[in-house]
């Protein structure tokens, strides 16, 4: 809860924060490979010397859904491509329900927790075209995008109970459901925030910065 409360107020011991109370002389990420300013948003959600990272907490995240709704399937495609002439893959590619029939594609997007309203739309915005297609060739399977955004320090999106029902989970399961899912983005931020001081990750430097 402290990490939590301290890193939504950009008050954890950033390279930016260190800088202005001059206890560093630099603000920049002092992962590898990066020379941004590193806030709280870098860290967590935004520095490309930590896509690795954040590829892994995402697929957490893909995991468990996939755990969750597999027993609702009758047929369930994960990140592949699914129609012809189509390189587009999204995370749930394809999640054939058993009582109905229907088909429902599923995205995961975990941005700074500022940034969730966007993020969805983004990904609606997307897959439009995707969707569009899947109705022109399989009208009768009713398709739609179930977007699941988690903020990278645990907000949860206002949409993320609908969009957890449109995967076929029921409403008092996705409300517990949902927060097991912002513990688990929770705990994989708390741990790229600390292995951001570990010497694998940080770049040549003077002693300012690899001690701090």
């Amino acid at each position: 809860i402290q990490f939590v409360l301290k890193a939504r107020l950009n008050q954890h011991g950033n390279a930016v924060y260190k800088h202005i109370y001059n206890i560093r002389d630099c603000d920049k990420c002092p992962r590898a490979g990066c020379n941004q300013q590193e806030w709280t948003k870098h860290i967590v959600s935004s520095c490309n010397s930590a896509l690795n990272q954040y590829k892994k907490r995402h697929d957490v995240v893909l995991k468990k859904l996939e755990e969750e709704i597999k027993e609702y399937c009758s047929e369930l495609i994960i990140d592949t491509a699914t129609l012809p002439e189509s390189r587009e893959r999204p995370d749930i590619s394809l999640a054939r329900f058993k009582t109905t029939n229907k088909i429902q594609i599923g995205e995961v997007t975990i941005p700074f927790d500022n940034l969730i309203d966007v993020k969805r739309q983004f990904k609606i915005d997307k897959y439009k075209n995707l969707i569009e297609r899947f109705i022109e060739q399989h009208p009768e399977t009713k398709p739609t995008l179930a977007t699941i955004v988690i903020g990278a320090l645990g907000t949860l999106d206002a949409e993320i109970l609908n969009n957890l029902s449109m995967l076929g989970i029921s409403k008092d399961r996705a409300k517990k459901f949902a927060i097991y899912l912002a513990n688990q983005v929770l705990y994989k931020t708390h741990s790229i925030w600390i292995s951001r001081c570990n010497a694998k990750w940080r770049r040549t430097a003077p002693h300012w910065i690899r001690n701090n």
